[in-house]
């Protein structure tokens, strides 16, 4: 896992708890999108 992946899991976490309608996920060199963010039912703007 790398260190992207493991600060997605950390923001993914925070908006599921907080439940904003905003999740960036840019500029964490990630090559696919984790399962997790499906999750985050609230979500209208994947950046």
């Amino acid at each position: 896992m790398t260190d992207g992946h493991k600060k997605a899991l950390e923001l993914i976490a925070e908006n599921k708890r907080t439940r904003s309608p905003f999740l960036d996920l840019g500029n964490l060199g990630l090559t696919e999108v984790p399962e997790e963010v499906f999750e985050c039912v609230l979500i209208s703007n994947k950046i």
